[in-house]
């Protein structure tokens, strides 16, 4: 009788112990399923502007090499009133598709007047320019940081068409700009690219268009 209890009480210890274990693998499991870094993988150029200009009402259609000056600049200020600039054709350009971007572009500056009021567009391109002016302070302060010197000066020696560019906006923070970098590639899906310093390497910097101070790298 007490050989049998003995066998019992082992048998409860052994299965609480395997419940246990059991337990502790469900949750490991469900853990390395929902932080895979495969299922989170950054979000391409295209895609981040595309998240980032979700809730514009407003499209303005482009074309053409040299599209629009300081287009970053638009579209930072054209965000602020629901307005997207949207490059669509090259410099080649069907007649009919130019009478197509035209009147459709036509339309939208109407309801963009009819919304915001007759004169909203002298106020519009001010406020651009402002924008265009400190993302330049920006630009000239990125040139002066040694390893993305180095970034630039590699990939001309890779291929000398490819040239690094800055994916530029401003922070909640008065003065702070966030900057990510890419080439553009043909035929291929842009990505950010990563940036090698010494011992560490960024994705993306936090700079203050006045000073030039890196506020934040954020490491990858």
């Amino acid at each position: 009788m007490l050989k049998k209890c003995r066998n019992h009480c082992h048998f409860e210890k052994v299965k609480k112990l395997f419940i246990s274990k059991l337990f502790w693998f469900g949750l490991t499991l469900f853990l390395f399923q929902n932080c895979n870094p495969k299922k989170n993988k950054p979000l391409s150029v295209q895609q981040q502007i595309e998240s980032d200009y979700a809730g514009c009402d407003f499209r303005i259609l482009s074309y053409g090499a040299g599209v629009m000056v300081d287009q970053n600049a638009y579209d930072v200020i054209g965000k602020k009133y629901g307005i997207r600039y949207i490059k669509v054709y090259g410099c080649d350009v069907p007649e009919a598709f130019y009478d197509s971007v035209g009147r459709h572009n036509d339309d939208t500056h109407a309801l963009i007047t009819e919304k915001y009021g007759e004169f909203f567009y002298y106020y519009f391109v001010y406020e651009c320019r402002k924008e265009a002016i400190r993302q330049e302070k920006v630009k000239k302060f990125l040139n002066t940081i040694r390893s993305i010197k180095w970034k630039e000066e590699a990939l001309k020696i890779k291929n000398n068409y490819l040239t690094l560019k800055y994916y530029i906006r401003p922070s909640q923070e008065k003065d702070i700009y966030s900057v990510q970098f890419y080439v553009m590639q043909f035929n291929e899906q842009d990505t950010f690219l990563t940036i090698n310093d010494y011992g560490f390497s960024y994705s993306k910097i936090y700079i203050n268009c006045e000073t030039g101070e890196v506020k934040y790298i954020v490491d990858n």
